[in-house]
């Protein structure tokens, strides 16, 4: 939903009607949902992967990381669309009513539709690299589960199932 919505962005006229573009951003914003939420839901399953193989419980690291990355890439993307719209002829305080350049427009039309389409798809080709489907999340769930109850002849087992090494369990 959000590379269509994205990429139809580039085609539309400059006098589309205003609830088109509302109806395009909605469409838009159903699909923007799943970039938001998709990261904060995997993270949970990284931090019991990180707990099997070491042992520790360290969510405040995975937290902060995840938190200060999303950070740095917001300032990155900040400069870039800054140092964008600067090539464009962006007049940053015009006076007397001066109107924009054209190329502005197209800077940010390409910005707001090529752009994040083409990063979307950068981000489904990595996810598709991500090891931690729905079987392996439950094979660790239950090595965490067995190991929480203490069961220690079991716990040693489960962890090679899950396809994971602990620390405890190479000793």
């Amino acid at each position: 939903m959000l590379i269509p919505s994205s990429v139809i962005t580039v085609f539309l006229p400059q006098d589309t009607p205003t609830y088109a573009l509302h109806l395009q951003a909605a469409y838009g914003g159903a699909g923007i949902s799943a970039v938001y939420l998709l990261p904060w839901a995997m993270l949970p399953d990284v931090i019991d992967e990180s707990h099997l193989e070491t042992g520790r419980r360290r969510e405040a690291v995975f937290y902060s990381y995840f938190v200060f990355l999303q950070k740095f890439a917001s300032g990155i993307a900040i400069g870039l669309s800054t140092l964008a719209l600067d090539f464009g002829g962006y007049i940053s305080d015009p006076c007397c009513g001066e109107e924009q350049p054209p190329s502005v427009r197209t800077v940010l039309q390409y910005m707001m539709s090529l752009v994040p389409a083409g990063l979307y798809l950068l981000s489904l080709g990595l996810t598709t690299l991500y090891p931690l489907g729905p079987e392996r999340c439950a094979k660790i769930k239950c090595a965490l589960d067995v190991k929480r109850r203490g069961d220690h002849e079991e716990a040693a087992i489960v962890p090679r199932l899950a396809g994971t090494t602990t620390a405890e369990s190479d000793a």
